[in-house]
C-alpha cells in the first residue's frame, strides 16, 4: 500500500485542472523532450495557455524546463521517487 506524503497533496492539487494532467500524461508517456509548440496542439489550446499551465507544473516541480533558442522543451521531472503519480 502506497502512503500518501504531504508532497503528494500537492502534485495531485496541481494536476488536478485538467489541462494540467493532459500537459502531465502527455510527458509523462512520451519520455523525450517535448516542445511548448507540441504541447499546443496537442492540447489545443492557445501557446500563452499551455505556456501558463507549463509554468504552473514547472513551479511545483513536476516538470524540467530548457530553453534552446525560440523553443522550450519540457521533460516531467521525477519530483519524488515513491509518489504513485509518477510510476
Amino acid at each position: 500500500m502506497t502512503i500518501f506524503s504531504t508532497e503528494c497533496a500537492a502534485c495531485l492539487h496541481i494536476i488536478s485542472s485538467q489541462s494540467r494532467f493532459i500537459i502531465f500524461q502527455f510527458l509523462k508517456y512520451h519520455p523525450e523532450k517535448t516542445t511548448v509548440s507540441q504541447l499546443v496542439k496537442v492540447l489545443a489550446l492557445t501557446q500563452p495557455t499551455v505556456t501558463f499551465h507549463v509554468n504552473k507544473l514547472y513551479e511545483d516541480g513536476i516538470l524540467t524546463k530548457c530553453k534552446d533558442g525560440r523553443f522550450v522543451y519540457c521533460q516531467i521531472n521525477k519530483k519524488c521517487k515513491d509518489c504513485p503519480i509518477f510510476k
